[in-house]
């Protein structure tokens, strides 16, 4: 991959587009990194609604921007509008980044990359593990085709909408046929019956408490099992507490953000980023917005 910076003396111009953005971290952690290798150039937030999205999309490329991250609830859209996508993103279905290149709008995937890596920093392995997957959107089928990419020995999705769900295992298992996929009603979840249980939802972000809406939480741990909760959220969540409270390890989402945003950073500008900065930068910015 070639580093951008010798390819141009224009200005840099990348960004997110979702709804809402105001809260979003993005813009600070990559401002950081332009300025930490003396790149010219602003990472900016777009707030649009759904019916302007893909206008939107064909504004960026028209106005020379390099790339933009796609969040919530644009992630499955973006698809639709990309001329060209990275074979792992078509399997998985949901772009979160967007590389303006060639006059084309090409679509990648980093939340894989970024959950599937965070997992292995906190020390757990999806090979054999039993997964249980929180949500049916564009992040849950990611990080189900992160669990059958490896191998989970169990993968269980829970959502209210099953009609999404059913659309994903069916999707993941044309592509992994050997991937032991079900789809299950979230008020019946059994915390016992998995080793990594995942909120792939962002119900958390505002405090609401995720299992309250399951209907039950997670009996307390007194013979010290080995259970991860994960939250895709990068705050700590009801979910969390609760689970760390029970005696549970937990993990936000910080690392999982981090990921990602670092290898979106290397797919515009042929640079993969400094890690612990991104990480810092998180934390400060979540510290001065008191979150």
């Amino acid at each position: 991959m070639v580093d951008i910076r010798r390819k141009t003396d224009w200005k840099i111009y990348l960004g997110i587009i979702g709804n809402p953005v105001s809260h979003s971290i993005s813009p600070a952690m990559h401002n950081k990194l332009l300025k930490k290798y003396k790149i010219d150039g602003v990472y900016l937030p777009f707030e649009v609604e759904r019916e302007n999205f893909p206008d939107a999309i064909k504004g960026l490329k028209a106005l020379k921007f390099r790339g933009v991250n796609i969040t919530l609830p644009f992630k499955e859209d973006a698809v639709k509008i990309c001329d060209w996508l990275e074979e792992m993103t078509k399997i998985i279905g949901s772009v979160n980044t967007i590389l303006f290149e060639d006059e084309k709008i090409k679509g990648f995937n980093t939340d894989a990359f970024g959950f599937e890596k965070s997992i292995e920093k906190k020390g757990y392995n999806l090979s054999s593990s039993s997964v249980a997957i929180l949500g049916g959107g564009g992040t849950a089928r990611t990080i189900c085709f992160v669990c059958a990419k490896n191998n989970a020995s169990k993968i269980s999705i829970f959502n209210r909408t099953k009609e999404k769900a059913e659309k994903i295992k069916s999707d993941i298992k044309n592509i992994f046929p050997k991937s032991n996929i079900s789809v299950e009603e979230i008020g019946k979840i059994n915390f016992d019956e998995f080793d990594i249980i995942v909120n792939a939802t962002s119900l958390g972000w505002k405090g609401e408490n995720l299992f309250e809406i399951i209907g039950h939480a997670p009996k307390p741990n007194k013979e010290k099992i080995n259970k991860l909760f994960y939250d895709t959220v990068y705050i700590q969540t009801p979910f969390l507490k609760i689970a760390s409270k029970m005696g549970y390890d937990t993990e936000d989402g910080k690392w999982m953000l981090v990921l990602q945003g670092a290898k979106s950073f290397q797919i515009w500008l042929g640079l993969y980023p400094d890690e612990k900065l991104m990480l810092k930068t998180i934390k400060e910015e979540l510290a001065n917005k008191k979150i």
